[in-house]
């Protein structure tokens, strides 16, 4: 064989791993997940980014003797390929497993981990999420306002009512980094959210030191932009339903009348981000409407 074909077939096989290597991501065998290196001994594992609204993303976290994972996405053979990607990325045993809140698809896949590592898997959340999920393994661990995972990193868990009322903010302080569930997210659902209080929540978050974030759906952002962003459209949200309510207009006027396109053009970005704007934005402006009602 000729060097210069050598050359050639080497480049083809060689030159896609080493572009996501100079990324900072890598895929697991059948390509499902992208796993993206946060910061020191932390990893993002995320969904397609066409399917990015479908199922959860998960991070993993590795401390001196063990793990600590973030999230259980619903679709279980695609958890199973991820669990097996972590096995071979490190031999230490998931000790944690945090569910930032109750929806299945931060949930469903829970017993997962404890099929893979066994009965020393204890899994934590907010105190609410024993009632939140019934049926599925609900935690083992309990917090109520806030909780420290104490080693290196250190791992602090921070509760607010924004995207449900029970939502786990994850800290990483020492690596700067926020993960942060569906509370800031690609594009949050609010149906089942306190828009008020996710607007103050945000106001909150946005006082630490980070400089990255994980979030539940999407890639991960550098910086604060998208903060910014979801901390507009909710303050559009929480501003219109209240003026809404103020002019003693109905549900379905407010729904035609707030103007939430600026943050479907900003948010949205692609076609299976603006199909997801359309399904939830009258649901999104009805739980506004009614709390501002309240």
């Amino acid at each position: 064989m000729r060097p210069g074909r050598v050359v050639f077939i080497v480049l083809i096989v060689v030159l896609p791993w080493l572009l996501m290597a100079l990324a900072g991501a890598s895929e697991t065998g059948d390509g499902h997940w992208t796993i993206q290196k946060v910061a020191d001994g932390v990893w993002a594992a995320l969904q397609p980014h066409e399917g990015r609204f479908d199922d959860a993303n998960v991070v993993f976290i590795e401390r001196e003797h063990d793990l600590v994972v973030v999230d259980s996405p619903a679709n279980a053979d695609s958890l199973r390929e991820l669990i097996a990607e972590i096995g071979r990325l490190s031999p230490k045993p998931v000790r944690f497993v945090i569910n930032t809140h109750w929806h299945e698809d931060h949930t469903r896949g829970n017993a997962l981990y404890r099929e893979a590592w066994g009965k020393g898997v204890s899994f934590l959340g907010h105190e609410t999420l024993a009632e939140d999920v019934p049926g599925r393994d609900a935690p083992d661990l309990t917090y109520s306002k806030s909780m420290t995972l104490r080693g290196s990193p250190r791992i602090e868990l921070l509760h607010f009512r924004a995207h449900t009322r029970g939502d786990t903010v994850v800290y990483l302080p020492g690596r700067k980094v926020l993960i942060t569930g569906d509370l800031l997210d690609d594009l949050p659902y609010v149906g089942h959210g306190h828009p008020r209080e996710w607007l103050e929540t945000l106001e909150t978050l946005a006082e630490l030191r980070f400089d990255r974030i994980v979030p539940g759906h999407g890639p991960v952002f550098e910086g604060r932009n998208q903060m910014e962003a979801i901390t507009g459209f909710i303050r559009a949200l929480v501003d219109g339903a209240a003026a809404a309510v103020t002019a003693g207009k109905t549900l379905e006027a407010a729904q035609t009348e707030i103007d939430l396109s600026i943050w479907r053009e900003r948010l949205g970005r692609d076609d299976a981000g603006k199909r997801f704007f359309d399904q939830t934005a009258a649901e999104a402006i009805e739980r506004a409407y009614n709390e501002a009602k309240e």
